[in-house]
């Protein structure tokens, strides 16, 4: 069996850009056959030492490390036939199948039937996993191994036992699954609806409680404006009488101190209904920018300014 292993891993090397094959489901495009590199012929070399010596587990990290550096249908064989022999059925059967695919007419019919008899063997020995995604392009992760990205075609073959399968896109979803012998298990994961769900979760204040905010606003803004308006008017009206000297009062009950009292008044309330206006406006506007922001689906732009005039609120969607 060393020596089956030890003679397939001679036929040579290749160079074409980097595929994790230890994880990845996709085998990709078939790499251009070219020079190795130094580094990988010595890396290389270490794994045919490791496997004479029946080192299986290290030889497969070091057929991994050369295949990383110089990729070759090759040493995919090589990969598998040791990830075999550590009894990691389901990386195995991956890289016997993308040996074939990227091997082609290379490989003799002899080697395929081999090959493929081989994968045979192995599926007994495993579980297949399908993924049902909402999401295109999601990353898919078992036991934190890179697996592809959404949608995967073809069932992915998994060791039995308990694992855990992690998809990222939209949002993070884990879930742990049982996967036994010759068993197959489908995992739906819907992203988008989860996604929704999570946003139509976030606070938002009730509409009537947004809308009271604006309206008492508004009064009290009007309010403002029509006794600011009589307070000013007050005023110019006694400026225009007779002037009675610094610090100087017109007799109580006379005309003149009924115009002072009552534009006084005006002052006072301008002031209150003008502070009111600010602290309740100041609440519609938070009101209305937490329940912008929340809002499920689009995406809110809110901008708050001043004007030629007055201040302005712009709450859009996009």
């Amino acid at each position: 069996m060393k020596r089956w292993i030890v003679a397939a891993c001679c036929l040579g090397l290749g160079m074409a850009p980097r595929l994790a094959l230890a994880q990845a489901v996709d085998c990709g495009p078939a790499p251009p056959i070219e020079e190795p590199t130094k580094e990988a012929r010595e890396v290389y070399e270490s794994a045919l030492e490791h496997t004479r010596d029946g080192r299986y587990p290290e030889a497969l990290a070091a057929y991994q490390r050369a295949y990383d550096l110089s990729p070759s249908y090759v040493i995919l064989f090589n990969i598998g036939k040791a990830a075999e022999l550590t009894g990691d059925s389901a990386r195995a059967i991956i890289a016997y199948r993308c040996h074939l695919e990227h091997g082609g007419s290379e490989i003799g019919a002899t080697k395929q039937a081999e090959v493929t008899a081989s994968m045979n063997a192995l599926y007994e020995k495993v579980g297949l996993v399908a993924f049902v995604v909402d999401e295109p392009g999601a990353r898919i992760s078992i036991d934190g191994s890179f697996v592809g990205t959404s949608p995967i075609d073809v069932p992915v073959p998994v060791n039995p036992g308990r694992r855990l399968v992690r998809v990222e896109g939209a949002r993070t979803e884990s879930r742990t699954i049982d996967v036994e012998a010759k068993s197959r298990v489908v995992v739906d994961f819907k992203l988008k609806e989860g996604a929704k769900a999570s946003a139509g979760d976030r606070f938002r204040f009730p509409s009537g409680v947004v809308g009271a905010a604006w309206i008492t606003a508004g009064l009290l803004g009007a309010s403002t404006a029509v006794t600011g308006a009589l307070a000013l008017i007050g005023a110019k009206d006694i400026e225009d009488d007779v002037y009675l000297g610094p610090g100087r009062r017109p007799p109580v009950g006379s005309v003149l101190d009924e115009k002072i009292e009552r534009t006084e008044a005006l002052a006072t309330a301008t002031d209150v209904l003008l502070t009111a206006f600010l602290i309740t406006g100041s609440a519609a506007i938070s009101f209305s920018v937490v329940n912008a922001v929340n809002k499920v689906d689009e995406p809110a732009t809110v901008s708050v300014g001043l004007a030629p005039g007055g201040g302005f609120l712009r709450i859009g969607f996009q």
